[in-house]
């Protein structure tokens, strides 16, 4: 064989490898599914956005593993919930004062996609909370998922 034929077999087998290979697909989407809260506050018997200054969350029986330390200008906050039980309860302390947040919830497991993989999805079933800065707190969306969407209101 001369070297024109063998450059060409080596080149067409190098076109095959190129082509055959099939790149990866990245998973461009979130695949944490966080309870997206928001604050509230009651303006001539509207409820209006309000920011909390001095903001600290922690779960219950965890202060060691803080949340958010002394936020500040905070009007929405995300909170994780436990892919293993059914409750998750929460400290937060607005300011000086303290109040605790407790939720009750089911759990779905769902596929995202191939390249993403599993998330688990959590629906919102009751809520408690103490009400010392807190008024009262409404569920907008039970279907806590990887989006951006509000699932509570927390009135003060």
């Amino acid at each position: 064989m001369d070297f024109r034929r063998i450059s060409l077999l080596y080149i067409t087998g190098f076109c095959f490898l190129f082509f055959s290979c099939e790149s990866e697909k990245i998973c461009e989407q979130s695949t944490v599914s966080t309870l997206n809260a928001g604050f509230y506050s009651f303006q001539d018997s509207i409820p209006e956005a309000a920011l909390i200054d001095s903001f600290t969350v922690y779960g219950i029986g965890r202060a060691d593993s803080l949340i958010y330390d002394q936020a500040n200008s905070v009007g929405s906050f995300d909170l994780p919930l436990s892919h293993f039980v059914d409750t998750a309860g929460f400290v937060l302390t607005l300011g000086t004062e303290t109040d605790t947040i407790r939720f009750l919830y089911s759990r779905e497991l769902h596929l995202i996609s191939m390249e993403c993989g599993f998330t688990t999805y959590y629906y919102i079933e009751s809520i408690d909370n103490t009400s010392n800065v807190i008024d009262s707190v409404s569920v907008v969306n039970e279907k806590v998922t990887n989006g951006d969407y509000e699932n509570i209101k927390i009135y003060l």
